[in-house]
């Protein structure tokens, strides 16, 4: 045993009751010592603690794992947890920590979690994290850090999980994100993010969650989503994105959730992928999205039914301008009554077209039979055969096929909606 490492609890606060009674500390159920009595293993949780973090918790070099999480701490992180530098796990999550991280948590080069959620903490998450090149999670969620993303984050080559969000973090997300090729959750709802999606983050093909909403980002919605492959939850609620939805959304065939409600949206909304649970929030009822039409046939689903009531009536047939039409361009009806017009229109049009046709027979059986040819004068006068309404105007072709891939930078850009033919809307 060490003494001087039994020193170090005796001189945390435990609640009533919760301090174990053997005098030799290795023995506690909560801690693990190695062979020479260090403490390597530290897990003093769920309401065994209050008060503060004593300063002398640095002097516990041996340790691997320190776990504080849901108890009753409201002190500062220490500076001297910087010395913990054999440091695994560091958890303190569900406490009342108040202050910055300290710059020395640079210190700690061999942690591979870092668990501060749920706390009081403030100011700006250090520019030294970008030392902790083993680090695989963070956990910061739930806090007042503010000030912007650093970007020595995207050096951490072994992240897997980024879970920032519930803060107030300002400025856009870092451009060299992609640096993250082992990312499987990137989750910054809730902050004060601004600025478009920069393309690196669709260049992380193992993303399995991507949350991005309630934050001030804008622009479009790239096609090049659709890189995201693995990608199973993807959150845009309540931002500032414009234009339409691409239809490449449609090739994320591993998508679950889909949450686009609280934008400004337009145009057609494209297919959307039959995910396992099929479980869609697209929002018409919240301000901001205006959609013309969808395009897809899947409508069914208890998650779609009780969270789209108000898209059940979208129509699935949209002008050829659909996708570059404004909502306010076309009245709120336009859409649906389609079908009726054309219904209404074309039969019309074939009346008159076989009337003229009858017309045109009788007068040349009535008229006299010459050899001299029509005057010229006469054949001025014979009335035209009236212009036949052609619905196939309104539609783009169900056959037209995707122009051919240019490389890399035209297969962001190619986001060509397909519609369907007239004859598709009697079948």
């Amino acid at each position: 045993m060490s003494s001087s490492d039994c020193s170090v609890l005796n001189e945390f606060q435990f609640t009533t009751g919760k301090k174990p009674t053997a005098s030799n500390c290795c023995e506690w159920p909560s801690v693990a010592c190695d062979a020479g009595g260090k403490i390597v293993k530290l897990n003093l949780v769920e309401g065994m603690l209050i008060g503060a973090i004593p300063p002398t918790i640095g002097s516990l070099t041996a340790l691997e794992e320190l776990r504080l999480f849901d108890n009753d701490l409201r002190s500062a992180i220490p500076r001297s947890i910087g010395n913990l530098t054999n440091l695994k796990v560091l958890d303190m999550g569900g406490n009342k920590l108040v202050e910055s991280i300290p710059n020395e948590i640079g210190g700690l080069v061999r942690l591979e979690e870092l668990l501060i959620a749920n706390n009081t903490l403030t100011g700006e998450i250090p520019r030294t994290i970008g030392n902790l090149k083993s680090l695989k999670k963070i956990d910061l969620w739930v806090n007042g850090l503010k000030d912007k993303i650093p970007d020595e984050i995207c050096d951490l080559g072994r992240l897997e999980e980024l879970r920032l969000y519930n803060n107030t973090l300002t400025g856009e997300i870092p451009r060299n994100i992609n640096k993250l090729l082992n990312l499987r959750v990137l989750s910054l709802t809730r902050n004060s993010l601004t600025g478009e999606i920069p393309v690196a983050l669709f260049e992380l093909k193992g993303l399995m969650r991507l949350n991005l909403g309630f934050n001030g980002f804008n622009g479009t919605i790239p096609p090049a989503v659709s890189y995201l492959e693995k990608l199973e939850f993807l959150d845009f609620d309540t931002n500032k994105f414009t234009g339409t939805v691409p239809a490449s959304i449609s090739n994320l065939k591993n998508l679950k959730r889909l949450k686009l409600e609280g934008n400004q949206f337009s145009g057609p909304l494209p297919a959307l992928p039959r995910a396992s649970d099929n479980c869609t929030i697209l929002g018409k009822e919240r301000e901001g999205n205006k959609f013309l039409c969808f395009l897809g046939t899947t409508r069914e689903g208890k998650c779609f039914e009780e969270q789209n009531a108000a898209l059940k009536d979208l129509p699935t047939v949209c002008p050829t301008s659909a996708a570059t039409l404004s909502p306010t361009s076309l009245p709120e009806s336009a859409g649906s009554a389609t079908p009726l017009i054309l219904g209404i229109a074309i039969p019309a049009a074939l009346v008159l077209a076989v009337a003229a046709f009858l017309l045109i027979r009788h007068r040349g059986r009535s008229a006299p039979t010459t050899d001299d040819k029509p005057a010229p004068r006469a054949a001025a006068m014979a009335p035209a055969a009236p212009a036949v309404f052609d619905p196939e105007a309104l539609y783009l072709p169900a056959t037209t096929a995707p122009p051919p891939s240019q490389g890399p930078r035209a297969a962001e850009s190619d986001d060509v909606l397909y519609l369907p033919t007239q004859a598709a809307l009697y079948k």
